[in-house]
């Protein structure tokens, strides 16, 4: 069953960050930032929702193309159960 990552206990949220950037790290992306952000979207009505997202962005030359498809399928094992998380990582 997939989470926002909202909803993860702080616990679980820094061990899908840790395990994210570990796998960077692994792949030869040690560059790479894992972000934690805060979002904070202002309805019409006046109510004040807060989104707390994970992500990464990171894009590296196209002799990396493997590496990149290692890495994606690597990744997967842990943010496969976060439904928000949004990492691209792009050769």
């Amino acid at each position: 069953m997939t989470k926002q990552f909202k909803d993860l206990t702080p616990e679980e949220q820094q061990t899908a960050v840790k395990n994210i950037g570990n796998c960077l790290k692994e792949h030869g992306f040690s560059s790479a930032v894992v972000a934690v952000l805060d979002e904070y979207v202002y309805m019409v009505g006046g109510e004040v929702q807060i989104q707390k997202t994970l992500s990464v962005e990171h894009n590296v030359s196209t002799d990396k193309a493997d590496q990149v498809a290692k890495f994606s399928e690597a990744v997967k094992q842990y943010s496969q159960e976060i439904s928000d998380a949004k990492i691209n990582v792009n050769a």
